[in-house]
């Protein structure tokens, strides 16, 4: 992969994308590690939810099938009774949205957060903490 195709967004530039799509206003964003995107922790005010907005790489943002393999694990486990992540829709009612990023074009899509199911799975017993 190359380093080029990796977005590069500023928070404010994420602000912007979160408000305009999601409707999610005064949110606070945090970047997260990623490898070849570029992930933020969304937190919407007043307890609005937490979120991870991705910001596809522009290479897989072109092709459909790893976008769709993505969403369609999510409601996998979903269906199934597994909490996870769960992909919220635009304000236009898409699951995906493609955005110019920079020179390129991004894929962007918002993930719902499930923290109990993540620390539920975590917190097994003591012995993890050490």
């Amino acid at each position: 992969m190359s380093e080029t195709t990796k977005p590069r967004l500023s928070e404010a530039q994420v602000l912007e994308l979160v408000q305009r799509l999601y409707g999610l206003e005064r949110s606070t964003v945090r970047p997260l590690p990623s490898y070849d995107d570029q992930n933020f922790h969304v937190v919407a005010p007043g307890g609005g939810g937490e979120y991870v907005l991705k910001v596809m790489n522009s290479a897989d943002s072109t092709n459909p099938t790893v976008i769709d393999v993505q969403t369609q694990a999510m409601s996998f486990l979903q269906k199934h009774g597994i909490p996870a992540q769960t992909a919220v829709r635009s304000a236009a009612g898409e699951l995906m949205n493609l955005e110019e990023i920079g020179e390129r074009l991004g894929s962007v899509m918002l993930e719902r957060l499930s923290p109990v199911w993540v620390w539920g799975a975590v917190c097994k017993n003591s012995v993890t903490f050490f």
